[in-house]
């Protein structure tokens, strides 16, 4: 406040998330008091009154509204499964003593599949339930469950007039919270400081409440159809099938229907359990799961005990040439590529999220196709090779051949 009408604002403003409610002109036509609130629902329209005395300034008078009502912070509910280490030593003794004889006994791929997801949501249900675990929008990330526990039991110790229950958890809180964020700067911000710095500067500013990060879908929904999410889906999915609009629709009769079950596959295309184990031991347990819902750390992390019905499942899809019907779909995820979405066709990428099981099996067949259809003089579609490297290899034999035998390299470019 005061005389401050030549003051550059813009990073007080951007930094403490504050807004200047002072349009009117005091003096003239200058606007020269400036009132500065991060709540100005609060407030009504400043009033421009007369001078005091022999000033020549006018007087701005800011009032509190009498209509206005804390807006609480946005709560959103989270399912989560319980991580604690009774509860997964629990969940991997009944994973590991679960007989399989069941689903090597059925006839088909599609069948063991089911058999295979219906055992693993049993058992998650069961000894992993799930939860639903609020957060608010304007936590800072470093805040834990054990934090808000704490925080919670703070505030109901004030109004009992306990004061020594008061104190106790007041020191635990505090000491807990420099606790959080000394480990989240140590996990999360020190290690980016020479490596990329822009993200370092984000998380700065993330854990000091400087920066709000929003949800740009929410924030394009908002402009694109009054903040309705569920209308926002729709018009994503009307989009996707208007790519497709031109096909014609294949009808049952002209689908292509497996030749029937093949009897005996050769050695060469079966799959072992050593192979399967080794593949899923390796899954990024940060991808999120696929329409089967199987969570990665489960395939990783017990990779030994379910890479025998796992194997079972990858080999008779093989013998009966059927892909199982769960892991044809995908989950569509628009991520916005730009910071402020516009147009779904432009600023939206969609990202399919498969099942993990699904991506095992196609590497499996790409590695044994490419084994006895690769030309070893291929370049493209080939791992550590490309046509740049063709294309220079052509080059450097055409300067070779040029000081040599130039009608060689004459016959070489017409050939190409």
């Amino acid at each position: 406040m005061g005389d401050v009408n030549k003051m550059k604002d813009s990073h007080l403003k951007r930094n403490h998330n504050l807004k200047h409610i002072v349009d009117l002109p005091s003096r003239g036509n200058a606007v020269l008091y400036n009132i500065y609130t991060n709540v100005s629902n609060f407030y009504q329209c400043p009033v421009i009154c007369a001078p005091i005395g022999l000033s020549d300034h006018k007087v701005v008078v800011c009032i509190l509204s009498p209509s206005s009502k804390y807006t609480s912070p946005d709560v959103s509910c989270t399912p989560s499964r319980s991580h604690k280490p009774r509860d997964r030593a629990r969940f991997e003794g009944a994973l590991q003593t679960t007989s399989w004889e069941t689903l090597f006994r059925l006839p088909t791929c599609e069948e063991q599949l089911n058999f295979f997801n219906s055992i693993i949501r049993t058992l998650l249900d069961v000894h992993l339930p799930e939860r639903q675990i609020r957060r608010c929008s304007n936590d800072r990330p470093w805040v834990d469950d054990n934090f808000r526990h704490l925080f919670r039991r703070r505030q109901r110790a004030f109004p009992g007039g306990d004061r020594i229950l008061y104190n106790k958890y007041r020191n635990k809180v505090n000491r807990e919270r420099k606790s959080l964020q000394r480990r989240y700067h140590e996990r999360k911000i020190q290690a980016l400081e020479k490596d990329h710095p822009k993200r370092w500067w984000n998380n700065i500013t993330n854990i000091a409440g400087i920066k709000v990060h929003c949800d740009s879908l929410q924030g394009f929904a908002n402009s694109h159809c009054a903040g309705k999410l569920d209308v926002l889906a729709d018009d994503v999915c009307d989009f996707l099938q208007s790519v497709t609009t031109n096909f014609t629709q294949l009808s049952p009769d002209d689908t292509f229907l497996p030749l029937g079950a093949v009897t005996s596959v050769p050695d060469t295309y079966i799959i072992s359990v050593a192979e399967v184990t080794d593949s899923i031991s390796w899954i990024k347990t940060k991808k999120a799961a696929g329409p089967d819902e199987t969570p990665n750390w489960i395939l990783r992390d017990y990779a030994t005990t379910l890479a025998p019905p796992v194997c079972a499942i990858f080999n008779s899809s093989l013998r009966e040439g059927i892909v199982p019907q769960l892991w044809k779909y995908a989950d569509i995820r628009p991520l916005s590529k730009v910071q402020l979405s516009k147009f779904i066709h432009k600023d939206l990428r969609q990202i399919s999220l498969t099942p993990e099981l699904s991506k095992c099996l196609e590497h499996f067949i790409c590695a044994r196709i490419t084994a006895i259809a690769g030309d070893p003089q291929q370049f493209g579609s080939v791992s550590c090779a490309c046509t740049y490297r063709n294309s220079a290899q052509v080059e450097s034999c055409a300067r070779f051949q040029r000081y040599h035998d130039p009608c060689t390299t004459r016959r070489l470019l017409q050939n190409i």
